[in-house]
């Protein structure tokens, strides 16, 4: 979200100027526009709604912008970090996660001229697919990457991922739709790809997104201190318009 438009100044100046006596929650974070951006004035969609639930309750928030396994890896390491986000669903060891945040349309970027046909998981054991170091994918299809039943290629970000299809070192790979979409038209590295890739019109999944709390007392306060935040706030709305605004600025 590079664009400092009307409302992403608003958000900044309601959500980044903050009473000096409010008491600041630290997150970790990984750059992932639009869901979370480190060098817009909201800081991302998933940002800016995680601030209001914790603005809502009295508190400010601090994000740390980390690459996602070290952003992981500081949350369950660092005691004055309560927790990580965004999240999905699935195994995650030591942490506890927030009612929903959002959501993200997981699918396949694939090659124009190479499109994906598929129905089922299985249907993609063909297929050499790029998946980023330390996200969670769907249950099914992690628990085939872990039986060794799915060919991978690892990649550190969505954007190394998008130049393998792009120039067909894979044949394609898990992406969430609106990611794809802000990459595309604000990464000067994916020009050259740019209309060499599209998404698979069918979905992985909708994945909903969560704040990941810390499991210790410190965790368990803030996430409680959260929940009670989020039902003064409409998530969904916020997200439609935020989303919205991304693409438009």
């Amino acid at each position: 979200m590079k664009g400092k438009g009307v409302l992403g100044l608003a958000m900044a100046a309601l959500f980044l100027c903050s009473p000096s006596q409010a008491e600041v929650v630290t997150l970790t974070s990984l750059d992932w526009c639009p869901y979370t951006c480190a060098n817009s004035p909201a800081q991302g969609v998933t940002s800016a709604i995680v601030r209001a639930a914790f603005k809502a309750q009295g508190y400010d928030l601090k994000v740390q912008f980390l690459p996602w396994n070290r952003a992981v890896f500081n949350a369950r390491n660092e005691p004055d970090v309560a927790g990580y986000f965004p999240e999905y669903p699935g195994s995650t060891p030591g942490f506890l996660l927030s009612p929903e945040i959002g959501f993200g349309p997981l699918g396949l970027v694939e090659a124009v001229d190479k499109p994906v046909v598929w129905k089922t998981i299985a249907d993609l054991s063909s297929v050499r697919l790029g998946i980023v170091s330390g996200y969670l994918n769907t249950p099914e299809l992690d628990q085939r990457i872990s039986a060794k039943a799915q060919p991978i290629d690892m990649a550190m970000d969505d954007a190394s991922n998008i130049r393998k299809v792009g120039v067909g070192r894979i044949d394609a790979a898990v992406i969430d739709a609106n990611v794809f979409n802000y990459l595309l038209k604000n990464d000067p590295s994916l020009q050259i790809v740019k209309t060499k890739v599209r998404m698979n019109p069918r979905l992985l999944d909708a994945k909903s997104l969560h704040v990941a709390f810390t499991d210790s007392d410190y965790g368990r306060k803030m996430a409680a201190v959260f929940a009670e935040g989020l039902k003064k706030i409409d998530v969904k709305t916020m997200q439609s318009s935020l989303i919205h605004t991304a693409f438009t600025e």
